[in-house]
C-alpha cells in the first residue's frame, strides 16, 4: 500500500510541475542556486498528503527542511530535482520521494513528468520503470563506460579537478544532465555505468540510491564507505566498474 502511495505522490506532484512549465516564477536561493514557485507548490502538496495520512512521520524536504518529528519513519523528498533545467525549458527534471525506516530507505520513487517515466523500488523487491523490471548494465570496464561527472557547485570544482580528470581520461563518454535522481535511475535502467558527485543532500539521492541497488548496482561514497542518508559524496555504478572507479578517485 505504501509503495502505491509513494508512486501516487510522485505522479501528482509531477502534474503540478507540468502545469507550471514555462510560467514558473524564478528567484535566487543560497548564492547561485535558484528556486521556483513550482518547487514550493510541489513540496507543499507532498507534505500535506503525507502528514494527512501519517501525522507522526518525519518529513525532510529540500525547500522546507524537516518538521523535526521524532519518528522511525522518515520521508525524504525533492519536489523538483533539476530546477535549473525546469526553469530553462529542459525536460530533464523529476520528483524524487523516498520513505525510510530507521535511516534506511525502504521505498523510492522518481518521476519524470514530461515523459511519464516512473521509476519505483521497494527494498528486496527489485526496481521497475513503468511497471517493467530494470537492471544495471553488464559493461565491465571504465574504458567502455558512460560516466556522469556532476560537480555543479563552484566550490567543489577546483578541489576535485584532479580526480575528475582521471575519470574523464579513462572513460568512454562523459555526461552531466542536471538531475541526480534521474541520473541514478539511468544507471538502474542500464543506460549508463556510473555517477560521480562530490556532495549531495539526502533528498538528491535517497530514492535513486535504492532504485540503483534494487536494479543490481552499487552505491557508496567516493571513498568507498557505506552511503547512508547523510549529506556527502556519491558514487553509484553498475557494480562491475565500481572498484576501478574508486581506484581512479583516490589521490
Amino acid at each position: 500500500m505504501e509503495k502505491e502511495f509513494v508512486a501516487h505522490l510522485a505522479i501528482e506532484a509531477g502534474e503540478i510541475l507540468k502545469s507550471r512549465t514555462g510560467s514558473a516564477i524564478v528567484r535566487a536561493k543560497d548564492g547561485t542556486d535558484i528556486v521556483t514557485d513550482a518547487d514550493e507548490a510541489s513540496e507543499r502538496f507532498i507534505r500535506e498528503e503525507i502528514l494527512r495520512r501519517y501525522p507522526d512521520h518525519r518529513v525532510l524536504g529540500e525547500e522546507y527542511g524537516s518538521n523535526e518529528a521524532e519518528a522511525e519513519w522518515e520521508w525524504v523528498i525533492d519536489p523538483l530535482d533539476g530546477t535549473v533545467n525546469f526553469a530553462r525549458g529542459n525536460s530533464y527534471f523529476s520528483v524524487s520521494i523516498a520513505l525510510a525506516y530507521q535511516g534506511t530507505a525502504r521505498i523510492g520513487a522518481v518521476y519524470r513528468p514530461l515523459t511519464g517515466e516512473l521509476f519505483l523500488a521497494e527494498r528486496g523487491g527489485g526496481a521497475t520503470l513503468n511497471g517493467h523490471p530494470v537492471h544495471v548494465s553488464t559493461i565491465p570496464r571504465v574504458e567502455e563506460s558512460i560516466v556522469i561527472l556532476d560537480w555543479s557547485r563552484q566550490q567543489t570544482r577546483q578541489e576535485n579537478l584532479a580526480r575528475m580528470e582521471r575519470i574523464l581520461l579513462a572513460s568512454h563518454k562523459i555526461r552531466c544532465h542536471g538531475s541526480a535522481a534521474l541520473d541514478l535511475c539511468s544507471i538502474a535502467a542500464g543506460q549508463l555505468e556510473a555517477f560521480v558527485h562530490p556532495r549531495l543532500m539526502p533528498w538528491d539521492f535517497a530514492a535513486g540510491q535504492l532504485i540503483v541497488e534494487e536494479a543490481g548496482g552499487r552505491v557508496t561514497t567516493l571513498e568507498g564507505a557505506e552511503r547512508t542518508l547523510a549529506a556527502g559524496s556519491v558514487l553509484a555504478t553498475n557494480g562491475k566498474v565500481h572498484a576501478e572507479i574508486l581506484a581512479l578517485l583516490q589521490d
